[in-house]
């Protein structure tokens, strides 16, 4: 079938440890400069046995997983077109003392930075109720913008 796209498997995970959250700032695309939450690809495996192996490998922290917090399907709109379903889960961390990667910086938040990527802060700001979402985010500017969102609950 020309032009069927599927969407790369992901995870993304609020990492909360005594009420602050961990987020990665990217040094490689997609949303590079950008904080993010921790996450990454499933691979053989189930998507929260995902979750815990890429919080292990970036950041050392061996959390615990409290609930899926969503579902969301991205279409991040650059120079290409790339497509992403993402579980989106809470986890709990047992310290704040992160082991650094190769992935980006790592750092705990009170409050979100402004240059966060904008799917993630929709994430967050809506972890405490389950969601289904679907969003396009696009480039503008240099900025990355959330041009489409919709809620597939309803």
């Amino acid at each position: 079938m020309i032009g069927l796209v599927r969407p790369l498997v992901c995870v993304n995970g609020i990492i909360i440890y005594e009420g602050k959250i961990l987020l990665i700032k990217r040094n490689k695309e997609p949303f590079k400069g950008h904080w993010s939450l921790v996450g990454g690809k499933v691979e053989e495996e189930m998507p929260e046995e995902a979750m815990l192996r890429e919080v292990k490998e970036e950041t050392g922290l061996d959390c615990s997983v409290k609930k899926l917090s969503g579902i969301f399907y991205e279409k991040v709109i650059k120079e290409d077109e790339r497509h992403y379903l993402l579980f989106i889960y809470i986890l709990e961390a047992p310290s704040k003392e992160v082991t650094e990667c190769d992935e980006g910086e790592l750092r705990w938040f009170d409050e979100l930075p402004d240059r966060i990527a904008p799917a993630d802060k929709i994430m967050i700001e809506n972890k405490d109720n389950f969601s289904l979402k679907q969003f396009t985010t696009r480039e503008v500017d240099g900025k990355f913008r959330v041009i489409e969102e919709k809620d597939l609950k309803n």
